[in-house]
């Protein structure tokens, strides 16, 4: 047996096999939200931590995210230097160095941060369970909702955390018939707007809505 029909096998024990438990069913969590059904919060961790990119796949998302990431921030020119930011589910931390690049203090949180020994902006955390004061940050960044267990649970930890008139800023899909949840995504949303509706029901105040590409969309809340 040669070393690539080896490496299938392994793959397969640690990804295929266990991705085979993971729930088809999804139930509705809000008005035009839907959730992956879980037996429990255990299940959803376990089903996070099994997406295993490769090396380069990682690393051509990272330095994307952060090159095109930073480019849309001086776009949009409400990002300023000394502004503290918390970027959420930011995995290797291209989102991360975007803000610094601009000036900004700035730390990623994730449930499986890479690589784990030596990244040095992304900590390890639970964006249903935030670890850090009320009223502590300016900046709140996300791309990662639709791997949230409880969206609203996400959206009541971000306002918690956001000083009075902070920011936060998501970049998500359109949802709908333009982009489908592959097989690790735990939330969905029939449109963006549907998503933007529950946002800003939460006592956010929409600021600005970009089109990032035909199946992506930024949009900016003032708390």
């Amino acid at each position: 047996m040669n070393i690539p029909n080896l490496t299938r096998i392994k793959n397969f024990l640690l990804v295929g096999l266990p991705m085979r438990l993971v729930s088809a069913e999804w139930e509705d969590q809000l008005p035009g939200v839907k959730g992956r059904f879980y037996p429990n919060r255990w299940a959803y961790l376990f089903h996070q931590m099994l997406k295993r990119p490769t090396y380069a796949f990682l690393k051509m998302r990272h330095e994307h995210l952060h090159r095109w990431l930073r480019e849309r921030l001086l776009e949009l020119d409400m990002v300023k230097p000394g502004m503290s930011v918390l970027c959420l589910g930011a995995r290797t931390g291209g989102e991360v160095l975007a803000f610094l690049d601009i000036g900004c203090f700035a730390v990623g949180l994730d449930i499986q941060p890479v690589p784990a020994r030596r990244n040095f902006f992304v900590l390890y955390g639970d964006f249903h369970y935030l670890q850090f004061a009320n009223n502590s940050v300016d900046i709140v960044y996300t791309n990662s909702l639709d791997h949230s267990l409880r969206l609203q649970n996400v959206l009541t930890e971000i306002k918690r955390v956001l000083k009075p008139g902070g920011l936060f800023i998501l970049e998500a899909v359109v949802g709908g018939g333009k982009w489908k949840p592959s097989a690790y995504e735990s939330c969905t949303w029939d449109s963006f707007d549907d998503l933007l509706k529950i946002i800003t029901s939460d006592g956010f105040q929409l600021a600005r809505q970009t089109e990032i590409c035909d199946y992506k969309e930024q949009a900016v809340f003032v708390k």
